[in-house]
C-alpha cells in the first residue's frame, strides 16, 4: 500500500506568532447617561495571529482541495500554538482590539436590520522581551519539513524573526542534489529590512 503522506506536496508555514486578544463589546444602552448597567456586557476571546492564523488559513484552503482530488494532494505543516495561554505569557508577544456590532448594510432593504461584529480600534501591542528561545522551539517544529517542501511561506511582522537567521538559515541550507521549494514572504513594514528581507532581495 502507497504511504499517500509521503506523496503529499508539503506547505511549511513560520514566522512571527503572536496571540490575539479579542474584546467584543455591546454596547446597547451607551449614551443613556447610565454610568452601570447589566445589560452592556463583554466577552475576550483569544486566537493564535500572525504566522499561526496564517497557517490555518492556508489549511483550511487546503482542505478544500484536498477534499476535491483523491489522494489528498496537501499537507500543511505550521506552528501550533500552546492550547491554554494567559496574557502575561511571555513566549507570545499579544495583540488587542476591541470589536463591536454594526449594521452589515444600511443601504440594502435585505440586510437593514442585519447586525455583524468588526473591529472598532485596535489597542496595540504587547510586544515580549522574552520570545527568542520560544522562537527557536517553534522553527524546530517545521524546520526539518522544509527539505521535502514544495513552499515555504514566511509571516514576517517584525517581531524579530527577520533577525534570527541562526534560527531559520539551517532549514534554509539546502544540498545540490535537493530540489528548493518556492518561498514566499509576507513583510511588515519596513519592507525588504534585516536579514531575511536581505535574503529576499538577493
Amino acid at each position: 500500500m502507497v504511504n499517500t503522506d509521503k506523496v503529499r506536496k508539503i506547505i511549511v508555514v513560520a514566522g512571527d506568532v503572536t496571540m490575539d486578544w479579542n474584546i467584543a463589546r455591546r454596547e446597547d444602552y451607551q449614551g443613556s447617561g447610565l454610568v452601570w448597567n447589566a445589560e452592556d456586557y463583554i466577552r475576550t476571546y483569544s486566537k493564535p495571529g500572525g504566522a499561526a492564523l496564517l497557517a490555518d488559513l492556508i489549511s483550511t484552503m487546503a482542505q478544500q482541495l484536498n477534499r476535491e482530488e483523491s489522494p489528498a494532494p496537501f499537507s500543511v505543516r505550521g506552528i501550533e500554538p500552546q492550547k491554554s495561554v494567559s496574557p502575561d505569557d511571555e513566549q507570545y508577544h499579544h495583540s488587542y482590539a476591541i470589536w463591536s456590532l454594526y449594521k452589515y448594510d444600511e443601504s440594502s432593504p435585505e440586510h437593514k436590520d442585519v447586525r455583524v461584529w468588526r473591529v472598532k480600534n485596535y489597542l496595540g501591542l504587547h510586544p515580549s522581551e522574552n520570545i527568542k528561545n520560544a522562537m527557536a522551539e517553534r522553527w524546530k517544529s517545521v524546520e526539518a519539513d522544509i527539505p521535502q517542501s514544495i513552499l515555504v511561506v514566511f509571516d514576517d511582522a517584525n517581531l524579530g524573526f527577520r533577525e534570527q537567521s541562526v534560527i531559520w538559515k539551517k532549514g534554509l541550507a539546502f544540498s545540490s542534489e535537493q530540489s528548493k521549494p518556492w518561498m514566499i514572504l509576507k513583510m511588515a513594514r519596513p519592507v525588504a529590512k534585516g536579514e531575511l528581507g536581505a535574503l529576499a532581495i538577493s
